[in-house]
């Protein structure tokens, strides 16, 4: 996230903080469905 917010900065982009935070929501928001169905498939499958 920090890669992303000096990035935007370097860029000269007034809004690279706001861009690093949507950035991280967006990643956790897909992460976490992700792991939670990587989880259901794991214990289903040991049944």
């Amino acid at each position: 996230m920090s890669r992303v917010d000096s990035d935007a900065k370097g860029r000269g982009n007034d809004n690279a903080v706001l861009w690093a935070v949507l950035t991280g929501l967006g990643f956790f928001i897909g992460l976490i469905p992700g792991v939670l169905v990587i989880v259901v498939y794991l214990v289903v499958g040991r049944d």
